[in-house]
């Protein structure tokens, strides 16, 4: 047995030492994502101020998918699938566009940069620039360099932590809000400009094409983070911004498997277009089980690590130790219709994705109207009514997908397991 482990390490060895070497530069960047926002609410120290800031970059998380017209799963359909190289510059062109149009607004109007609506717009254009150049990245191999840029704006965040904290800076909209539109002026000159230069080459025709494609992306987008990510939404629209900050936070501490569930999608970003259903169907299982049990494992260890070194987390924890494992399993669920939105561009069923995700927006507004017609509406209502209807949408995902041959029943029976754990503890210990 020994023998054979050896030999396999021996083979795989390099591979080997691109996994770790990948871990430590993810570890090092995917870290912001965890610690800057976090770093935020210190520095603001209000739950209501904080609220504000976290509804502005939820906004922005929703509007990534209308700046980004469906271009990043375009790019992997055309470029990726079917080898039309001869359409690269007219994705670098869109971003150089939105940018130069950012950038005229907001010099024909600067009282805008405080305006947190404006704001969340310039944060939509960042996102879905970042994502665009991150997946470019790792289709070409560089996927050091893609976790860089996947970070992006969770490292202008956690530099402008560092001036505030070090440095004696104080936070503002303007600052915030403006560093992200410097930092897109910078990537448009550095990355997008001199690949965007044959952009008159592309026929009207191709254009047409390529923005068709994604334009069922564009629609299917911002409704998959209306139905995934944007609870701070609901909340603020049926409670306050101070519970949006106590949810938020909450919502961060649970997130850190979101962290490591980007590792996953870097590594398997070309396998979603080309790999077998049958090993993606074993790649998801051990993904979805892994990340679970490193969840549970932080439900329990994350109050003995924080105790003494996080006087907010101390504070609260007692009274909204609820609301943490719900964010858990919110995030949990999240991940696993999140890991389907690949499979849909590949085998073209977008259509069919966006009915189903409509239909499942519907069902959770209405959800939320009739409870809170009897007053029943709380904060943790809020996230079990989303988190359910997310998981019931998984379903709705592998019923499309089984009419069209195309099968996960081991990633099936792993999604329904963590199904029934989740309303047994809803029934025991929550309600």
């Amino acid at each position: 047995m020994r023998r054979k482990f050896k030999i396999y390490i021996d083979q795989n060895n390099n591979l080997i030492k691109r996994l770790i070497s990948i871990f430590i530069v993810f570890g090092i960047f995917k870290s912001l994502a965890f610690i800057a926002p976090l770093g935020i609410h210190e520095i603001l120290n209000s739950d209501d101020l904080y609220g504000k800031f976290e509804y502005s970059f939820n906004l922005g998380q929703a509007l990534t998918g209308i700046f980004s017209m469906g271009l990043v799963g375009s790019y992997g359909y055309f470029v990726l699938k079917n080898h039309q190289k001869e359409l690269i510059p007219l994705f670098h062109f869109h971003f150089l566009a939105l940018t130069a149009i950012l950038c005229l607004v907001t010099l024909c109007f600067p009282n805008l940069i405080t305006n947190n609506y404006f704001g969340a717009a310039i944060l939509g254009v960042a996102f879905a620039d970042q994502i665009m150049i991150s997946g470019i990245l790792k289709i070409n191999g560089y996927n050091k360099l893609s976790i860089l840029v996947d970070t992006g704006v969770y490292i202008i965040m956690g530099i402008l932590v560092i001036f505030i904290l070090i440095g004696g800076f104080k936070y503002s909209e303007e600052v915030w809000y403006s560093s992200i539109l410097f930092c897109l002026v910078g990537t448009s000159l550095l990355f997008h400009l001199k690949r965007a230069k044959d952009i008159k080459d592309i026929s009207t025709e191709n254009i047409i094409r390529v923005y068709k494609f994604g334009g069922l992306i564009l629609i299917i987008s911002p409704l998959l983070v209306l139905l995934t990510s944007s609870t701070r939404l609901y909340i603020e629209y049926y409670a306050s911004f101070t519970e949006v900050g106590i949810y938020s936070f909450y919502f961060r501490l649970a997130s850190f498997i979101l962290i490591i569930y980007r590792v996953f999608g870097i590594m398997l970003f070309r396998k979603f277009f080309i790999e077998n259903h049958k090993k993606l169907d074993n790649f998801y299982t051990l993904i979805i089980s892994g990340l679970f049990a490193i969840n549970i494992f932080l439900f329990f260890a994350l109050p003995i690590i924080l105790k003494g070194h996080y006087p907010k987390y101390e504070a609260t924890f007692e009274t909204h130790s609820d609301l943490f494992l719900l964010c858990m399993f919110q995030i949990t669920f999240w991940i696993n219709i999140s890991l389907f939105e690949p499979i849909f561009q590949r085998e073209n069923k977008l259509l069919w994705f966006m009915i189903l995700l409509f239909l499942s927006i519907l069902i959770l507004t209405g959800c939320f109207y009739i409870f809170n017609s009897f007053n029943l509406l709380s904060l943790n209502v809020i996230v079990v009514i989303n988190s359910i209807v997310i998981y019931l949408m998984f379903f709705g995902q592998q019923f499309i997908l089984n009419k069209s041959g195309v099968r996960y029943p081991k990633t099936n029976l792993t999604h329904v397991s963590l199904g029934l754990i989740y309303f047994t503890i809803l029934l025991i210990y929550i309600f």
